[in-house]
């Protein structure tokens, strides 16, 4: 892709994630998503800072059904070595986590 070699092509996509997305959903923190989702949507009447308890909800009112879920515990990386070699690979890829999990 030309982006793996034009850095200034992800910031440039980067950047009009930031304009038109209000939130990115992380799927290893996908609780805590979805809890951010729920309060940029307003869902509930208007966000967590509402005061009324006719409107207001609380984080354990957002749930989900997991479907499709493997059956064997997902396996962690946890070496640097082989997150900052494919951190090289897909220099897109690892630009928009980045980008997510910083919303």
């Amino acid at each position: 892709l030309a982006a793996d070699k034009n850095p200034a092509i992800v910031t440039s996509f980067l950047e009009e994630l930031d304009k038109t997305l209000a939130v990115a959903l992380v799927i290893d923190r996908l609780d805590e998503s979805l809890v951010v989702m729920a309060d940029k949507l307003c869902w509930g009447g208007g966000g967590l800072a509402v005061a009324s308890a006719a409107t207001s909800w609380d984080p354990s009112d957002v749930a989900y059904l997991p479907v499709n879920v493997r059956k064997k515990p997902y396996e962690k990386v946890e070496s640097r070595a082989l997150l900052g070699r494919l951190a090289e690979l897909l220099p897109v890829d690892a630009a928009l986590v980045e980008w997510a999990r910083q919303r």
